[in-house]
C-alpha cells in the first residue's frame, strides 16, 4: 500500500464519519414559523428566506464552536 492508497482510504473514512455526523443532527421541527425570525412559512419550510437560513446556520456554527450547542 503506497501513500496514495493510504490517502484515499483516509478520505473515505473521513467522508463516512462526516456523513454519519450529518445523519445524527437533530431535524428542525415543522412549526409553520421561520426558525430565525418567526415569520409565517408554508408547510414543510423551516425558514422564510435564504438570509434567515444563513443567519441561523451562522449562529448555530458559532454556538457549536463555543461549546454552547451540541
Amino acid at each position: 500500500m503506497d501513500d496514495i492508497d493510504r490517502a484515499q482510504e483516509r478520505e473515505t473514512q473521513d467522508r463516512e464519519l462526516a456523513l454519519a455526523a450529518a445523519r445524527n443532527q437533530p431535524a428542525l421541527l415543522d412549526t409553520g414559523e421561520c426558525h430565525w425570525c418567526t415569520a409565517s412559512v408554508p408547510p414543510g419550510a423551516h425558514f422564510c428566506d435564504v438570509d434567515c437560513r444563513s443567519d441561523f446556520d451562522r449562529d448555530l456554527a458559532a454556538r457549536r464552536r463555543a461549546g454552547l450547542h451540541k
